[in-house]
């Protein structure tokens, strides 16, 4: 009783809205946006309470936040640990990784 009633659990719960839903993505994505707007609207305040409820916990334990200039590499590490070429760094995005100045920089991305 057991084996078919694993087998029937498997079929109809797993598989069938698996494949329901792979067929007929979009119909079931729309569906399912109305969904997600009202749990996210429902829990929006639950995260921002646990936040800060949290943060508050870290504070009094002595945890603070780091500021963005303090996560920085020094520009030597920075370059040893980031794989990607110095064209990648030019964006901003990890400006610290760059082998250029921001002068030269910005003359190669101009021509």
């Amino acid at each position: 009783m057991m084996v078919v009633l694993t087998i029937v659990m498997i079929v109809f719960c797993e598989l069938t809205p698996k494949i329901f839903a792979a067929v007929h993505a979009e119909g079931v994505a729309l569906g399912s946006a109305y969904i997600y707007l009202v749990l996210l609207w429902i829990c929006t305040p639950v995260v921002w309470v646990s936040n800060h409820l949290a943060q508050g916990f870290l504070r009094l334990v002595g945890v603070t936040r780091r500021t963005h200039a303090a996560r920085r590499f020094p520009p030597m590490s920075c370059a040893r640990l980031s794989p990607r070429p110095a064209r990648w760094c030019r964006s901003g995005i990890a400006r610290c990784c760059c082998r250029f100045s921001t002068s030269s920089a910005s003359a190669s991305m101009t021509s």
